[in-house]
């Protein structure tokens, strides 16, 4: 599964698709603790200074502003920022598009004294949705060849690299999906995940809401914030069926509002 950068989550957090940093109230501190132990998912080597750095070089870039309403800081992404966030086809509701049936598949030779160049192309690919299939093999439903043939360009190995763009391969559609993505597992994880969140709600219509309720949801959330960071978001038709992504989401989302006070 492709790694998302930290600048990536901040954007995607401002731009409302993980609902956090949204509105701080705190631009002093700019990740208060509240937030921190809120949304836990956060990796432990990111200081509070990290974030404050990168905020400001953000804002400084024009990928996200800074606004102040009824005296609160707000952040909203920029054109520029949500541009970087297309480019990189980073979870902006690609499950929601109806996909072209097409595969890219990608095949490059890059000699192991070229390693470094090798590695970049390895970063870029996966940022672009790719999977891997097999060696030096790496396949994606999005359509994005026109990104990656000027990715090749600029970088003088365009004679390196194989594109292909598919509509038929020997394997089906799930069964390259499952192969690639793991979505069946995936898929174990989500329903996991969606049983917690049902409980925890159960819970809050028959019982008084507490700490340790809270301390329970806040756990999960993070769990849920973190599989979401790393889910390929495929296309719909390519999913298992019952997928339970929407249906965590929306509840999670149901439960902050339940749970927000208590921290």
């Amino acid at each position: 599964m492709k790694k998302i950068k930290l600048t990536d989550i901040l954007l995607l957090s401002v731009a409302g698709f993980l609902d956090i940093f949204q509105e701080m109230k705190d631009p002093g501190r700019l990740f208060s603790s509240y937030y921190q132990s809120f949304y836990g998912f956060v990796p432990d080597r990111w200081k509070r200074q990290n974030y404050y750095t990168l905020v400001t070089k953000l804002i400084a870039d024009n990928r996200i502003s800074k606004s102040v309403k009824n005296n609160r800081v707000i952040y909203q992404i920029t054109t520029k920022g949500f541009t970087q966030l297309q480019k990189k086809q980073l979870l902006l509701n690609n499950q929601k598009r109806e996909w072209d049936k097409k595969w890219r598949i990608l095949i490059f030779d890059i000699k192991e004294t070229n390693r470094t160049t090798r590695n970049y192309l390895r970063a870029k690919i996966k940022e672009l949705g790719f999977g891997y299939l097999q060696k030096s093999v790496w396949i994606s439903p999005y359509d994005v060849l026109n990104i990656l043939e000027s990715y090749l360009e600029a970088n003088k190995i365009k004679d390196d690299v194989v594109l292909i763009e598919s509509i038929k391969l020997t394997l089906s559609n799930k069964e390259i999906v499952t192969i690639v993505w793991k979505t069946n597992d995936l898929k174990i994880t989500y329903d996991a995940i969606y049983k917690k969140l049902l409980n925890i709600y159960k819970n809050t219509q028959v019982n008084k809401i507490d700490s340790k309720l809270a301390g329970s949801f806040r756990k999960i959330y993070s769990e849920l914030v973190s599989v979401i960071l790393q889910d390929p978001h495929l296309p719909k038709e390519l999913l298992p069926n019952k997928w339970k992504y929407d249906k965590a989401v929306n509840l999670a989302k149901r439960l902050r509002k339940i749970f927000i006070n208590y921290h």
